[in-house]
């Protein structure tokens, strides 16, 4: 007789940094807005594509929240999530975008993924966002 011993077929935790570049499709000082744009990663997903919706909550002139929900396009899955974030404008014009998504699953070879995201962003308004994803996630 075999016994299975506990844990041994759970999936082990992978860190890895992906870059995205993000395109804002939204009406200038719009509340609400969606993004395109592409995903650089790491072999586990490779190259791919990005959806997002966005709610902007202004906090003041300079800052606030910008959250929504995600869906990343790469040629073995997909994988989905929401992410809270705070933005700030600094005295450049240069917007900082910083905080956490969470990746809540996915499809294909990223069926079972689960994990979260370090977010760290910098545009221009009216021009891409570059942000730079710290990724630890199981799948």
């Amino acid at each position: 007789m075999t016994t299975a011993t506990a844990g041994a077929d759970a999936p082990k935790a992978k860190t890895v940094t992906c870059k995205v570049v993000l395109h804002n499709v939204a009406p200038p000082a719009a509340s609400k807005g969606e993004d395109f744009g592409t995903v650089t990663c790491p072999s586990v997903f490779g190259d791919g594509v990005v959806h997002d919706t966005i709610t902007i909550t202004p906090q003041t002139r300079t800052s606030g929240a910008v959250n929504g929900t995600y869906r990343e396009f790469f040629n073995q899955g997909t994988v989905h999530g929401t992410f809270k974030l705070t933005f700030a404008v600094g005295s450049t014009g240069i917007v900082t975008t910083t905080g956490r998504a969470k990746i809540a699953g996915g499809s294909g070879a990223f069926k079972r993924a689960k994990g979260s995201v370090d977010v760290k962003c910098k545009g221009l308004p009216d021009k891409p966002n570059v942000c730079t994803e710290k990724r630890t996630l199981t799948f």
